[in-house]
């Protein structure tokens, strides 16, 4: 409409940055819901959005063989299972502990 401008302002890295739940979180964590922050490590971040990623079997009841039956190398669409590497396992267990302090029912906040 005639007489209103819009002004675009480029958005920095930093002010992106800024927006980041680790930053706001500690501040105002008594305003939102309660969380668990767990730093990805880079090479965790790569793997997880690299092509053709399948995310590994936990070995909660929900992931379990029934008793008695040993697990197959295969998942039910007869693709292989790809196992976590053991170098993240150290992620593994913060995430799970963080999991636990939530009281086991969570969804997934990243960054944002």
């Amino acid at each position: 409409s005639p007489g209103l401008r819009c002004s675009h302002t480029r958005m920095l890295s930093s002010d992106l940055l800024s927006c980041g739940i680790d930053r706001w979180y500690p501040d105002l964590r008594r305003l939102t819901i309660r969380s668990v922050l767990v730093p990805l490590p880079s090479d965790f971040a790569a793997y997880l959005v690299a092509d053709g990623v399948v995310l590994p079997g936990g070995d909660d009841e929900a992931g379990a063989s029934p008793a008695g039956e040993e697990a197959d190398d295969e998942s039910a669409d007869g693709s292989a299972a790809l196992a976590l590497p053991a170098s993240f396992e150290a992620v593994r267990r913060a995430i799970d502990d963080g999991i636990e302090r939530l009281g086991g029912a969570v969804f997934v906040k990243l960054n944002w």
